[in-house]
């Protein structure tokens, strides 16, 4: 077998290095390309979170201030269409979630001043349910790594107090027709009657 020239095993060996560095650098570029395309899906993921919670308050906000104005209807409307949004994106996010449980605080307001309380206190009970599990979620994580986990956690604290006056407000506003259930390890007998 003839053998092959100094030349043509250099130029194998020449040609062996360059199919091993084009094949690691296509590598490269496809987890480049892998990386951006994931950076891209997180950006849109946050845009969108951002574009619902605007949408979510914007309708909030428009709803509250026809309730003001004495327009409960109109109020309604705009809180039902807030609430089928929440269903959608509530959880998807713990952001999400907090911007859910304000809706439904406020949808429960406007259900109170149309006399829908029991429906209202429904309401109530399903954002503190959420707030519940934001609060477990941020106790969780670690808020250093993540300084939005600590905000998130506030706004999630801060609503279970204003979920808990909305109740209390509920409560007395059906003038006795619904009963502050009892607290979880209390007997009955224990529990203060009015």
């Amino acid at each position: 077998a003839p053998q092959p020239r100094p030349d043509e095993e250099q130029l194998n060996r020449e040609a062996e290095e360059f199919k091993r560095q084009r094949d690691a650098t296509e590598l490269q570029r496809k987890s480049e390309q892998e990386e951006a395309a994931e950076q891209e899906r997180q950006g849109a993921a946050e845009v969108d979170m951002a574009t619902v919670i605007a949408a979510l308050s914007q309708q909030s906000t428009s709803a509250m201030a026809s309730l003001r104005r004495g327009d409960t209807q109109r109020a309604l409307r705009l809180m039902e269409k807030a609430m089928k949004m929440c269903e959608d994106y509530e959880n998807s996010h713990p952001a999400l979630a907090v911007e859910t449980a304000r809706v439904k605080i406020n949808y429960s307001a406007v259900l109170s001043a149309s006399d829908r309380h029991l429906e209202a206190l429904s309401v109530i009970k399903k954002a503190q349910r959420l707030l519940i599990g934001v609060v477990a979620w941020a106790d969780e994580c670690d808020e250093d790594e993540d300084p939005g986990v600590k905000a998130i956690g506030a706004e999630a604290r801060a609503l279970q107090c204003a979920a808990l006056v909305a109740e209390g407000i509920e409560l007395e506003s059906s003038n006795g027709a619904l009963e502050m259930p009892i607290a979880a390890g209390a007997s009955a007998g224990s529990a203060a009657r009015p």
